[in-house]
């Protein structure tokens, strides 16, 4: 049964083991329809284990900017501990089945007779046919299941390591292909890499347009493929927690795509924001004040401009710090322009927002829980420490749950270059981007 915590939440661990042992091997598709989708417990194939969960449960997500163009989001974790000789995968009831590539969930939802947090919030989490929200789906990693024996049954542990449906794609290399796909759009071209990976069509959040691109191989793995679409479209690409592919496109947000706006604020401030235990600052991106970018174009076709443009300024003060790309995928040379001004204008000055908040239930405020298990990338905050306010985005997290206590801490990135204010001017108005 589902475990509730103090602060209002109920949470449910599940596992995809619904099938008992012996259902199928391997060699006779035991993941297909046939098996996979019965009803053999209340949840399906799903099978709550949250009673057996010992001390607590992690999240975690993080990013890297040290080689996009953008912020590249990488898959997210859930790590927990089983307590319960059932979880023996040689000699338990899920022998066979329980181990590596096994699904699993956590869902969560706020207790009856409680104000839904994220309703007050407006993050809009995805929610499931019986009305939980989804904090994270996805699979046993590869390496992620240690089973602990003891002579006493009621002792023995399983530590789970799961990630999302991220390594899915990374993992999906297929054969290389004619190529096919020339001035269609980045948001048409991710498209094309899923139904290449034979991504489920239902798994896909993605909204249309882009610049235009080159024709492609599919040579690569469908991640990889992914990933050099994002840096060319400078767009924001993730799985999200319902396991779903989301891509918005040209400049991160997305044409007409609604930020949500949430309040964070210091300890010291009464303005009625979410309290923060803790503002760390640090520079978020790395240093780029000399940029360089080009396109790929094909065998026997004229050879792209280049596109360099530098800050002087920041050169003089930090010394050169060159950063250069001639692999991305647009058709256009001034996008190449465009590109390279918006490394420029994000990375060849530090930005003074904080780089990270550590939030807490044990403050008191109730929208804590919610705010930590509803958290996407699409996400604003506008953050105040009482003297400067800031507008920015999550690139990671880490989440720590027990049944007395939601905490963790969020990486942000400074988003007022990107919507608008220090840098809306002729040269960077935020209407470009459709935000």
């Amino acid at each position: 049964m589902p475990a509730t915590t103090l602060y209002g939440i109920d949470l449910e661990v599940d596992l995809g083991i619904g099938r008992q042992a012996g259902a199928g091997v391997w060699d006779t598709s035991r993941w297909d329809d046939a098996v996979w989708a019965e009803t053999d417990t209340s949840l399906g194939d799903w099978v709550d284990v949250s009673c057996q969960v010992k001390d607590g449960i992690s999240l975690g997500a993080g990013a890297s900017d040290a080689d996009g163009v953008v912020t590249r989001w990488e898959a997210a974790t859930f790590a927990f501990t089983l307590l319960g000789a059932e979880f023996d995968p040689w000699s338990g009831p899920w022998a066979g089945i329980i181990g590596p590539s096994v699904p699993v969930r956590l869902r969560w939802r706020t207790s009856p007779g409680l104000t839904s947090v994220v309703d007050e919030l407006g993050l809009a989490p995805a929610v499931d046919s019986a009305g939980w929200s989804i904090a994270f789906i996805g699979y046993v990693d590869d390496g992620g299941y240690h089973y602990q024996p003891d002579p006493n049954p009621n002792l023995c542990l399983a530590q789970v390591q799961a990630v999302d449906h991220t390594t899915v794609l990374a993992s999906f290399d297929g054969l290389e292909q004619i190529p096919a796909g020339s001035g269609e759009t980045a948001s048409a071209r991710v498209i094309r890499v899923l139904d290449n990976a034979r991504w489920p069509a239902a798994d896909r959040d993605i909204t249309a347009g882009g610049v235009l691109l080159k024709d492609t191989t599919l040579a690569n793995t469908a991640w990889t493929e992914l990933l050099a679409v994002a840096d060319t479209d400078l767009a924001l690409l993730w799985v999200n927690r319902a396991g779903q592919l989301a891509y918005r496109p040209t400049g991160r947000v997305g044409s007409g795509q609604q930020l949500t706006a949430v309040l964070v604020v210091c300890p010291d401030d009464a303005a009625g924001g979410i309290q923060v235990v803790d503002l760390e600052r640090a520079n978020p991106n790395p240093t780029r004040n000399i940029v360089s970018i080009s396109r790929q174009v094909n065998t026997g076709q004229p050879e792209a401009s280049t596109a360099t443009i530098s800050d002087q300024a920041s050169v003089a003060r930090y010394r050169a710090r060159r950063y250069g790309r001639t692999d991305l995928l647009h058709l256009s040379d001034a996008w190449s322009t465009t590109v390279a001004q918006t490394i420029l204008l994000s990375c060849a000055w530090p930005s003074d927002a904080p780089r990270r908040v550590e939030l807490d239930s044990r403050l008191g405020d109730a929208r804590v829980p919610g705010l930590l298990l509803a958290l996407e990338p699409i996400h604003a905050f506008t953050l105040t420490d009482g003297t400067s306010t800031w507008r920015v985005g999550p690139v990671g997290w880490a989440i720590d749950i027990d049944r007395a206590h939601i905490g963790g801490q969020v990486a942000l990135d400074d988003w007022t270059r990107w919507t608008g204010g220090v840098w809306d001017s002729a040269l960077w108005d935020q209407n470009r981007w459709g935000v």
